[in-house]
């Protein structure tokens, strides 16, 4: 009698292990996003890197998402990664130096706090709407990400406008 019922708790521990624990899938070579697949979820941990930054997320499906592909997951992802770099993004208002063709140097006005760190700041316009700008104007730059200190530092702008009441 113990054996039958010792021989039923093992096949329901199985059942049970085989439904519910996650597999390593690997990783990806887009950051190091990583998969784990049970039967009846999806875990995915994101890892990745992109043009504004990176997406740092664990995200669980169920039902009919957990057998999509890692892109059909990505694309639902895309709303979250929007989302979090508005969050997370800081203004800096400072004055245009120069103008070039896929970037701009500016340098923060004396109330900003970036102005601590470095007196010049480059940061790229090709993914940027044009706003017609030129050296000596006061723009307002949203940016993500930490800056990063070398001269002169860099950002990495999501959006920018100008300041006409400076």
């Amino acid at each position: 009698m113990k054996k039958k019922i010792f021989i039923s708790l093992a096949i329901v521990f199985v059942f049970f292990a085989v439904l519910f624990f996650p597999i390593p899938r690997g990783h990806l070579d887009d950051g190091g996003t990583r998969v784990y697949d049970a039967l009846c979820y999806k875990i995915v941990r994101w890892n990745k890197i992109y043009a504004d930054g990176s997406y740092k997320n664990t995200s669980i499906y169920f039902g009919r998402d957990r057998n999509k592909s890692i892109d059909e997951l990505w694309e639902m992802e895309k709303s979250k990664v929007s989302e979090a770099s508005l969050a997370d993004a800081t203004t800096l208002r400072a004055t245009v130096l120069e103008i070039y063709t896929s970037s701009v140097l500016v340098s923060p006005l004396a109330e900003e706090d970036e102005i601590k760190i470095c007196d010049k700041i480059t940061f790229g316009t090709a993914s940027l709407e044009n706003i017609e700008v030129k050296v000596g104007d006061v723009v307002d730059v949203r940016y993500t990400g930490d800056i990063m200190e070398s001269y002169p530092a860099q950002i990495r702008a999501i959006s920018w406008t100008l300041v006409t009441d400076a």
